[in-house]
């Protein structure tokens, strides 16, 4: 980067960032920012950022990772500009005042998450929900997309697995990335396997490394068992009906 996009990034007042430590029962191990994310923002910006992150035991980022990138691991991230998280926090642990950038839930007006709303509004907390950002014609910025169809569809086959008795899969978390994850898939499993129509998320949805069996039925057909040695899912355009 040159010297004169730098002076540009560090022109501004100093913000600094938080990330909460995720409190949903059972835990929630997802990130609003990986180690590389904070590692590249304080490269951006430099002195100008710090971002303070909740020490965590069960975060798929562990806090030496974060450590290691540039970011400051405390018990909790107070005076922090933006609080960052990914689900709902505890009621008891919101900071007043603070500013609040994760997922609430509370826009779809269900009853258990009307007291985190109550709170919200009681302690003078601005509310930034990743479900309400949208681009200008209205289409979500933050959403499920390929890797939410990734986790649904292997959390689908462990726990059919596991019922079964075909297999016992291994958490998604357990795998060092994507590439390590589709090898263990290919060596461990030979699952039989729905899908529906393509989609954003559907996308995500077709767990198959190409070392796998795998057989394409016509919707027409999908009624019908198949083979526990095949990884089904519709053809790509619909099949032609007599």
């Amino acid at each position: 980067m040159s010297s004169t996009n730098t002076e540009a990034n560090n022109s501004g007042a100093p913000v600094t960032i938080g990330i909460i430590r995720e409190t949903l029962i059972p835990d929630e191990t997802r990130v609003p920012l990986t180690p590389a994310n904070c590692e590249e923002i304080l490269s951006l910006y430099g002195s100008r950022v710090t971002i303070l992150v909740e020490s965590c035991p069960f975060r798929c980022y562990s806090d030496k990772e974060y450590l290691a990138a540039g970011a400051k691991i405390v018990e909790k991230a107070v005076g922090a500009d933006f609080l960052l998280g990914v689900k709902p926090p505890a009621v008891d642990t919101l900071q007043p005042g603070a500013t609040y950038a994760l997922f609430s839930h509370t826009i779809k007006k269900q009853p258990h998450n009307r007291d985190l709303l109550r709170a919200v509004l009681d302690k003078g907390i601005r509310l930034m929900d990743w479900e309400c950002m949208r681009d200008a014609l209205g289409i979500r910025l933050v959403g499920f997309g390929r890797w939410a169809g990734i986790v649904g569809a292997h959390n689908t086959m462990m726990a059919w697995g596991r019922r079964s008795g075909c297999c016992q899969l291994f958490r998604l978390r357990e795998a060092q990335d994507w590439e390590a994850a589709k090898k263990r898939y290919a060596d461990e499993i030979k699952p039989e396997m729905m899908r529906g129509p393509r989609g954003r998320l559907e996308r995500g949805v077709f767990l198959r490394p190409n070392r796998l069996p795998q057989r394409h039925l016509a919707v027409r057909h999908q009624g019908q068992r198949a083979d526990q040695r095949h990884l089904l899912g519709p053809p790509l355009r619909p099949a032609a009906h007599a």
